[in-house]
Order: structure tokens, then sequence, then C-alpha cells
């Protein structure tokens, strides 16, 4: 009887043991590849489109089209316009200043300390305002104005601030503050604020930067959050701020407020 040849992709088995290692893939043994002296010779073409294990021609070119079309986005975003400071604090001195100050910490607890957010982010949350996915009868006509490469300067002079902390704090919140911060509340199902925002609340690109905001814009944010009033979270903070009583807003507010 003859025996069919074997693949020499095949891995040579113990005598009186099945063989359990498996045959070439589609690109070799199903393109009609043959012993041929110890190595396989391709005979034909697999359905994928390879040639003894090779890629053909026109999948070669498929990729590497596609290859070249996966970089074009980094490669536009090298090209993007810079943020430069210098210019940034001179946008920040013509139309920030009153609400934010100077240095971004703000003289006015119901506006926010910008002092320190994330580069990213607050170019995130100005395209947000300019898109109208967040609401602000103040910040959306100022960024409306804002080209994107004032957006970035704005916000690259705004990164470069130090924050700092809120003179007055309630102590006796404090305690629980940090627990919820640095814990959470298990029973309630309210994760950590660390999670997201840094055990030193200093934040990142996603989530900003909390120590030493005013614990007044803290609570109306939670709150806001809590209404489905502020909705550009991905519903998260709105999951969130819904689990919190009142007395965990403003406990977790004063604790923000009093991290340097």
């Amino acid at each position: 009887m003859h025996r069919a040849p074997r693949c020499p992709r095949r891995s040579s088995s113990t005598p009186g043991r099945r063989n359990t290692v498996p045959t070439c893939s589609a690109c070799c043994c199903r393109s009609g590849c043959r012993p041929n002296a110890g190595r396989r010779k391709p005979t034909g073409s697999s359905p994928n489109g390879c040639r003894g294990g090779i890629v053909n021609g026109d999948k070669f070119r498929k990729i590497a089209a596609l290859a070249l079309l996966g970089a074009l986005p980094a490669a536009s975003a090298l090209a993007q316009p810079v943020g430069d400071a210098a210019r940034g604090r001179e946008l920040v001195e013509q139309n920030c200043i009153a609400c934010h100050g100077v240095d971004g910490n703000g003289p006015v607890p119901s506006f926010p300390k910008v002092a320190g957010l994330h580069y990213e982010y607050t170019i995130k949350q100005l395209h947000e305002f300019q898109g109208k996915r967040r609401p602000s009868e103040i910040m959306q006509p100022i960024a409306a104005v804002l080209t994107e490469q004032q957006v970035q300067d704005v916000a690259l002079y705004f990164a470069s601030q130090r924050a700092v902390p809120v003179d007055t704090v309630d102590a006796s919140l404090l305690p629980l503050g940090r627990k919820l911060y640095e814990d959470g509340n298990s029973d309630s199902g309210v994760p950590a604020c660390a999670g997201c925002h840094g055990t030193e609340g200093r934040g990142n690109a996603r989530f900003p930067r909390l120590a030493g905001q005013f614990q007044e814009y803290v609570v109306a944010q939670i709150q806001q959050f809590a209404e489905g009033k502020r909705t550009n979270d991905k519903r998260m903070m709105q999951v969130i701020a819904n689990r919190l009583t009142a007395e965990e807003v403003q406990a977790v507010a004063h604790y923000i407020a009093s991290m340097p």
C-alpha cells in the first residue's frame, strides 16, 4: 500500500505514541506543500493568499496600505499646533482673570481653580464647551471664539501653574471625607476618588486635578452630575453622584479642598 508523504512541518513523535502536534497551517499544507529533501516547496496558492507561508504581492500591498493609514493619525497629531504658555498668559489676562485669577487659583469659590489641570484635560473641556456638550452660560461663549491654537496656549499656561489649597475648611468633616476619597463606600457602591484622580488628587489627562479645589465648586459639580445637568463624563460621575448622601458630598468636598 502506498503511504502518503508526511508533511515536514509535523513534529516527530515517539514510537508507539500518537503525535499530538498539529499539522502545518493553511498557508503551508493546504497550499499543496510536499516533502522534498526535508524542505517544503509550495506548489499553489492557499485561500488566504499565501504562497508557501509568504504573503503574496497583492496582500502585501494591502497590508502596507493599511499600515500607512494607521500611521496617519499619529503623523497628523504631530502636525497640530503646540501650546505656548506665554501667549496663554496673555489670553488669560484678557479673558479669564476675573473668574479664574491670573495664576488659575481664582478669587471666587463658585468658579473652579484651573491651576495645575492637565494640558489634555483642559483642552477637552474647552472643546466640549465649544461643542455645547458641557453646559455653561459663561464658558460657552468664551470658548466659542478661541482658535485651536489659543485653546492649546491657555491649556498649557494653566498646566504650568501651581494650585494652592483652600484656607478654610470644616475640620470635623475631614475624617469622613478622607475615608470616601481613599476607600469609597462599599455599602453604597461608591468607589474611591483616588482610583481615578490619584492618591494625591493631581489627576491626569482624563480625570481632573481635585487637590485644593474650592469645596463650593466641588459640591456644585456633584449636584450637576446627580441631576443630569452635566453629562460629559460617559455617565461615570453621574452614577457616583447619585450614590452619595448630602453629608458625604460635603465631607469629600472639604477634604478635597484641604489637599495640598
